[in-house]
């Protein structure tokens, strides 16, 4: 009984042995046909490269050797021509398409091979894009508060240039969406007018050229339009900056007179920092009512120096702090004069004459505390805040001008 049940087994165990093998000799050797295989559309399509792929659908009862795409400039291309070697037995696959030229018509069908033979899925075509034209910005010239000049220079794929100008922004990265002046079409090199810009503000500028390939485009220049100058009673000249939506002079007030002729008297008119550093006056003089100011402009409230605050952000009075030993002392915390705004510390005079050169700066602001005494702001070289102090009205300070 022993000997018969060993004896089952061994016979159970041959009959599976013998069934797997006959599986795998039907599969290798046994009757099949071509595999199924399909073609994926092309995509990302560009001057010399395009994707494309395929599904193999079923191997044909053959074990799929290699699968793949094939390619060619004619029609029914087969791997003698151009071809990957990607694909699975069986499944989908994606592959890239290389080395095309530009402008070109291309055929591409997927494959599948078993040991029938080559089987093909349909044919589908797509033609690469010509090149865009290749081109420079010129440098900007002839810059004012308004207006520009600038251009470009294509330098390839110039001969099929059907527009072509410059463009700009005041975003990063300006397109032929935004503001732009044409210059015809065609190679070579071209100019262009940049107009109805604004004053104080910061643009980017770069060229453009149009053809079939698309929009070219140049370098991106950056410029900042300059603010009009402002002429004080005696004739002294100020630049200006516009800061958030404020626009404030870049140096100290330095005028003798009112605006009606007047002259401002309690000046230290002997002291020799006036021409280069400006003038300190008293609170008297800013507030007066004749107008210290240029028209057009004021001594800053102190409610607009909060603002000028608020826009910096907290311990932020360094962004308005000239750079270096020419406006302050060593060391100078926190400087870095982001806006050329070069506050300078520029001394004051409590009643003997300028002190503290280099060391703190004091700006009036026209706003009264009490009956004696005014608000200020200062800054000093070993600290980046501003500070808010209300002090007597005879103190001498500097004055900085804001636009009305």
């Amino acid at each position: 009984m022993k000997y018969k049940i060993i004896y089952i087994i061994f016979s159970v165990a041959a009959i599976l042995i013998f069934q797997i093998g006959c599986k795998k000799t039907d599969k290798e050797n046994g009757p099949a046909e071509l595999p199924m295989v399909t073609t994926l559309n092309p995509t990302d399509i560009s001057q010399s490269t395009a994707k494309s792929g395929g599904e193999v659908v079923s191997d044909g009862g053959g074990t799929v050797t290699v699968s793949g795409i094939c390619w060619s400039d004619k029609p029914n291309p087969t791997p003698e021509d151009f071809k990957t070697t990607n694909g699975p037995q069986t499944g989908t696959f994606t592959s890239n398409i290389t080395k095309l030229d530009m402008k070109k018509t291309y055929y591409v069908r997927a494959y599948a091979t078993n040991k029938v033979g080559t089987a093909y899925g349909a044919e589908v075509s797509f033609t690469t894009t010509a090149a865009v034209a290749v081109l420079s910005t010129t440098p900007i010239t002839e810059l004012t508060g308004t207006t520009a000049k600038s251009g470009g220079n294509i330098t390839e794929y110039g001969e099929t240039v059907t527009a072509r100008g410059i463009c700009w922004s005041l975003g990063n990265l300006p397109t032929i969406n935004d503001s732009k002046a044409e210059a015809g079409s065609g190679g070579g090199s071209f100019s262009a007018n940049l107009t109805g810009l604004t004053p104080g503000m910061t643009y980017r500028v770069r060229a453009y050229a149009v053809n079939v390939g698309g929009v070219g485009y140049g370098d991106v220049i950056k410029i900042t339009t300059p603010m009009p100058t402002i002429t004080d009673y005696d004739g002294n000249v100020y630049n200006s900056v516009v800061i958030g939506n404020q626009v404030w002079m870049t140096s100290d007030l330095k005028v003798t007179h009112f605006r009606n002729g007047d002259p401002i008297t309690d000046l230290d008119k002997n002291d020799p920092y006036n021409l280069t550093r400006g003038m300190l006056y008293t609170w008297h003089a800013a507030a007066d009512g004749r107008q210290i100011a240029p028209s057009g402009w004021h001594v800053p409230t102190d409610a607009e120096w909060t603002q000028l605050e608020q826009y910096l952000g907290a311990g932020s009075a360094g962004r308005l702090k000239g750079v270096g030993t020419a406006y302050w002392d060593a060391p100078n915390v926190g400087a870095t004069d982001d806006f050329g705004f070069a506050a300078g510390g520029n001394g004051i005079n409590t009643g003997g004459g300028r002190f503290a050169m280099g060391s703190v700066g004091i700006w009036w602001s026209s706003t009264a505390s009490n009956a004696s005494a005014a608000w200020r702001r200062d800054m000093d070289t070993s600290r980046s805040s501003f500070y808010r102090y209300d002090n007597d009205k005879s103190f001498k300070f500097s004055i900085r001008l804001i636009k009305d």
